[in-house]
Parts: C-alpha cells; structure tokens; sequence
C-alpha cells in the first residue's frame, strides 16, 4: 500500500498539482476518462440458443484466423440494433459474411495449382 502511495505522490508531482482541490479535480477527470472505454464495450447481447448457433454456422466456412474479426463485426452490428430477431440476424450475418468470403483479388493470387 504504502509503494501506491509513493507512485501517486510522485505521479502528483510529476503534473504539478499538489493543492487538494486539483487533486480531487485530476482524480474526477481520470474517473471520466476511464468511462470513455465503456463506450466502446456495448451491453452485452443476449441471444437464444438456436440464434447463437446460426451466428456460429455461419462462422464456421470462414477461416479461422479471420473468424474472431467475423464475429466483432457480426456483433458489433448486432449492439446497433434495439430488437433483435432472427430477421436481423440472417441480415447481417448474410452481408458480413459476403464480404468475408468475397474472393481475393490483388498483388500475388494465384490459384492452388497455378
């Protein structure tokens, strides 16, 4: 405890504030800059058994070293949406999973046999 005290205390003087009003205020503004990251975490998404599996098939043609980038966007899209069904689901599991699959084209592809 006493090493945390140490490290505030030079982290303090390290910003200049030592008044405990700029203390409490550089405390307030680190407590609000931690919040931010919540904005970036979503709720968590509840979906029904037979709706994850549906995410998952849909996941399993893809390959594996793409798959979790595949499931952020499916989710991350999901957290857009106030209701989601199944509807919503095959929608946008259907587009990302086009763009995820779309055949590479650009520098140096060749076939398997080429």
């Amino acid at each position: 405890m006493k090493r945390v005290a140490e490290q505030r205390a030079r982290l303090l003087q390290k910003l200049g504030v030592s008044d405990p009003v700029e203390i409490a205020d550089a405390a307030e503004r680190l407590a609000s800059w931690r919040n931010i990251g919540a904005l970036h975490n979503p709720m968590p998404i509840s979906l029904s058994d037979s709706e994850m599996a549906a995410v998952m098939d849909a996941a399993a043609p893809i390959d594996r070293r793409a798959r979790d980038a595949f499931l952020r966007e499916v989710f991350g899209e999901l957290a857009k949406h106030e209701v989601i069904g199944p509807g919503i689901i095959g929608r946008v599991v259907r587009d990302i999973q086009r763009r995820h699959l779309a055949p590479r084209t650009g520098h140096n592809v060749v076939g398997k046999w080429d």
